[in-house]
C-alpha cells in the first residue's frame, strides 16, 4: 500500500525491455564503480566478462533489479490484447439515442480477462488488486 493507505500503481514493461535497462544500468554502475578497472573484467577480447567481472555485473544487476521492482516497475510477459485475443469490442455498446455516450460491460469484461489470464497462466498466483 501507498502514502495515505492508497495502492501503489504498478508499471509494467515488457519482460526483454526490463532485462535490457538493468543490464544497461548495471554495467553503467560497474563503469562508474570499477573506473579504470573495468576494461580488466573482460576476456575474449572485450567480447565477455571474465569470472571476477562477471561476479561484480550480476551483483549489481541485482541490486537494479530490486531497485526497480522497489519502484513498482514490474517486468510481464502477460499480452491481453495479443497472447490472450481478448476483443474490448464485445464488452462495448453504443447508446442508440446519443451517439456520445458508450456502455461498457466492465464486470464481464474484467470476469473473462481474469478467466483467460488463469488458462494462459496456469502455474502463476494471480493477485486482483
Amino acid at each position: 500500500m501507498g502514502k495515505g493507505g492508497s495502492m501503489t500503481k504498478k508499471y509494467y514493461v515488457s519482460e526483454s525491455a526490463f532485462i535490457e535497462v538493468t543490464c544497461e544500468l548495471a554495467e553503467k554502475m560497474m563503469k562508474e564503480r570499477l573506473g579504470d578497472k573495468f576494461p580488466l573484467m573482460f576476456e575474449d577480447h572485450g567480447n565477455s566478462y571474465n569470472a571476477e567481472g562477471q561476479e561484480h555485473f550480476n551483483q549489481l544487476y541485482e541490486k537494479v533489479q530490486n531497485i526497480l521492482e522497489d519502484a513498482d516497475i514490474i517486468p510481464t510477459d502477460i499480452k491481453l490484447d495479443e497472447e490472450l485475443g481478448i476483443d474490448i469490442n464485445q464488452y462495448v455498446q453504443r447508446d442508440e439515442e446519443d451517439p456520445k455516450v458508450i456502455y461498457f460491460r466492465e464486470s464481464a469484461f474484467l470476469e473473462d480477462a481474469k478467466e483467460y489470464l488463469q488458462e494462459d497462466k496456469p502455474d502463476f498466483k494471480i493477485i486482483i488488486e
